[in-house]
C-alpha cells in the first residue's frame, strides 16, 4: 500500500523533493562564491579589517585585478608561505592588508 492516495500528492511530492534539491545546490554554490572587496574605494583601516575578521578575502586592486589576502599563515595551503600583502585603498596607496599565501618552491622544479 502506498503512503499516497492519489497521483497527485504522489507528483507533488516528488517535485518537492526536486525542488529542495535544486536549492541546496544553489544555496552551496552561492557559499562557495565570495564577494570581491573594492579595496582602492574604502579607507585602509577597513580593508585590513575585514581581512582580519574574515581571515581571508578577495580583494579589487584596480577595475580587472584581484588578489586573495589573507590574516596569516593559517589560511595558506600546506605548501605556502604567507608574505606582506600591499594594496591601494582610498587613503593609503601602500595599505598593508595582510598577507598572500606564495607557493613554497623547494628546489624541485630547478633545472639544472
Amino acid at each position: 500500500m502506498s503512503k499516497f492516495r492519489t497521483k497527485l500528492e504522489h507528483a507533488q511530492a516528488q517535485r518537492a523533493g526536486s525542488v529542495a534539491v535544486v536549492l541546496a545546490v544553489l544555496a552551496a554554490q552561492a557559499a562557495s562564491a565570495q564577494e570581491r572587496i573594492p579595496a582602492p574605494a574604502l579607507p585602509c583601516a577597513r580593508v585590513a579589517g575585514i581581512v582580519h575578521a574574515e581571515g581571508a578575502a578577495i580583494l579589487s586592486t584596480g577595475p580587472y585585478t584581484y588578489d586573495r589576502i589573507v590574516r596569516d599563515q593559517g589560511f595558506c595551503e600546506t605548501e605556502s608561505t604567507a608574505a606582506p600583502a600591499f594594496v591601494p585603498s582610498v587613503d593609503n596607496p601602500q595599505c598593508f592588508a595582510g598577507y598572500r599565501c606564495r607557493q613554497t618552491n623547494r628546489g624541485e622544479n630547478r633545472a639544472d
